[in-house]
């Protein structure tokens, strides 16, 4: 058990445990976690430029990229001090 979850009640660290195991074990693609706000505006970015990352990015006929990952955004409430 980790410091963070000796803080939180039992249905609070029942939730964490939810929350991570929602948005990272099940996912259905890889995640990416970024630092701050803008971090996944500009990584976006750039993949979309350097188009032949295969390995992240898929190009579509119109010309633009879509992205083969998730970029994980921290949600603006109180829930997200449980992914910490």
């Amino acid at each position: 058990m980790g410091e963070i979850e000796k803080d939180l009640s039992s249905k609070e660290t029942l939730y964490r445990r939810f929350l991570i195991f929602k948005e990272f074990y099940a996912a259905s693609e890889p995640v990416i976690v970024c630092e701050g706000k803008t971090d996944t505006v500009y990584l976006t970015q750039a993949i979309e430029i350097c188009g032949a990352l295969s390995c992240v990015s898929e190009g579509v006929a119109d010309g633009k990229v879509a992205l083969s990952v998730r970029m994980f955004k921290y949600p603006p409430t109180s829930t997200s001090e449980f992914y910490v």
